[in-house]
């Protein structure tokens, strides 16, 4: 070939591959185009994902790339709308600071903490439908200052209390009731030397609960307050000035004992057998007391003793007859030396039966292990008394039945919504408020009980 025609080859070839582009630049813009126009359409139409997925084919073309990231947004907006804030905060992430994005990421994770905190409110809600206070107390506890929270925990403790209260209380040589508006009735007539002084505790009001099985007296409120009268005896020093927001109090021989609302257990008074150990129990859901222990139950089912007869406390939680144990009652007279029972504790299970350990000399609860369908058990000095779900009461020891002078006969009673066992002697609470009473009658405190009528009847909040 001949130098010209190698020249004019040579200038043709970049002519040639130029105008290739050119045309091949011009097909792509004209398509480009096209797609580019369908594209923003489709963010009119407000579909999104089209409208990223058609901007995504033809970048850097125009503002494709701005077109992607605000379809991006309105994507991550339309999942934080619909509650998908987990996936609408991956995209937020992606665009960094793109419009309100961060603003929009922090108040996505608020949302999910909140949906989070709305599944344990209807969980603690739930548990407190079913009765489970303890752990409604603890769930709705979990959620801080959410909504009504605070006022959940507040009737999760007013249940506590009321399930675990004694309005009818039973103790040595003095009984004790509340009447409609919370004050305390008795049966003491002011003579008692080894009782509180009527005057110390005739001002109470408002009271649920109460304990005095001999010396002291010991009362708690709605809110958890405690009060306390002693008798006017020289005694152990006993001092509750520093309780607060208690579920239960119990009393024992010149000592008392009170379960706080964190489950955990306080006592003050005599510590001769060192029934005050108790600071180290936690997760209590009942506590009783016998002349010389404090008995708690945890939510586990186990038991716990601290006093006199604190070696029991390995014997019944190594023994599976006492599991599904869900309340226990504490039983002590004054054992073989005065020719009296000794010390005994009572387990319900949650499938109405009953469990015991301790003295058994009067059959403090032969009878008691044959028993069903029970919803409450307590335990006097040498008996057990259980309140069946037909509001009958059944009763097993030293004077039940054909016992001694026929004097714990409760099978003819009907309609009982609660009991107390005390020395000897058997209470009873009406539906309608009148007090039933059988048993030995020392100062009168048995046969005065029966003129009571109005009593109070505590209702949970539903």
């Amino acid at each position: 070939m001949s130098y010209h025609k190698k020249w004019r080859v040579i200038v043709f070839i970049p002519f040639v591959i130029i105008s290739i582009a050119l045309v091949f630049a011009l097909f792509i813009r004209v398509s480009f185009s096209g797609k580019y126009e369908e594209g923003v359409q489709a963010y009119h139409d407000q579909d999104y994902e089209k409208t990223k997925s058609i901007m995504e084919k033809i970048v850097p073309y125009s503002d494709s790339q701005e077109y992607i990231r605000k379809s991006e947004y309105k994507i991550a907006e339309k999942l934080f709308n619909s509650g998908n804030y987990e996936e609408a905060i991956k995209i937020y992430e992606k665009l960094g600071n793109y419009e309100e994005c961060e603003e929009r990421k922090n108040e996505a994770n608020k949302k999910i903490i909140e949906r989070e905190q709305y599944k344990i409110y209807e969980k603690a809600k739930y548990q407190y439908y079913i009765s489970n206070y303890f752990e409604a107390k603890k769930t709705f506890e979990s959620l801080g200052e959410y909504g009504d929270a605070s006022e959940w925990i507040e009737k999760c403790k007013y249940n506590i209390r009321v399930k675990l209260s004694k309005t009818i209380f039973t103790g040595s040589t003095v009984t004790y009731a509340l009447d409609n508006l919370g004050k305390i009735l008795t049966t003491a007539d002011g003579g008692e030397t080894e009782a509180p002084k009527i005057e110390d505790y005739e001002s109470w009001k408002n009271l649920i609960s109460i304990s005095g099985r001999a010396s002291y007296l010991i009362g708690l409120d709605a809110k958890g307050n405690v009060y306390l009268a002693k008798a006017d005896i020289e005694d152990a020093d006993v001092n509750t000035a520093n309780w607060s927001d208690i579920l239960q109090v119990a009393s024992g021989d010149r000592f008392v004992a009170g379960l706080r609302s964190d489950q955990k257990v306080v006592a003050s008074g005599r510590n001769a057998e060192g029934q005050l150990n108790v600071e180290k129990w936690s997760q209590i859901i009942q506590i009783d007391c016998g002349r010389e222990d404090i008995v708690g139950l945890d939510k586990y089912g186990k038991i716990h003793i601290a006093g006199e007869h604190s070696e029991l406390e390995s014997i019944i939680n190594s023994n599976a007859e006492w599991n599904n144990v869900c309340s226990i009652a504490v039983g002590s007279g004054y054992g073989e030396g005065n020719n009296k029972g000794g010390f005994h504790i009572v387990g319900l299970r949650k499938d109405g039966t009953v469990i015991a350990v301790g003295d058994n000399n009067y059959g403090q609860y032969t009878k008691a292990l044959k028993w069903t369908n029970i919803t409450k058990i307590v335990a006097g000095d040498w008996t057990t008394v259980g309140l069946n779900k037909d509001g009958r009461v059944l009763a097993s020891g030293y004077y039940c039945e054909d016992g001694y002078d026929n004097a714990g006969k409760v099978s003819d009673w009907r309609n009982i919504i609660d009991i107390s066992a005390g020395r000897g002697n058997t209470l009873g609470l009406a539906s309608n408020g009148k007090c039933l009473a059988t048993g030995f009658n020392e100062s009168d405190k048995t046969k005065k009980a029966t003129e009571w009528n109005n009593l109070l009847i505590l209702k949970l909040i539903r």
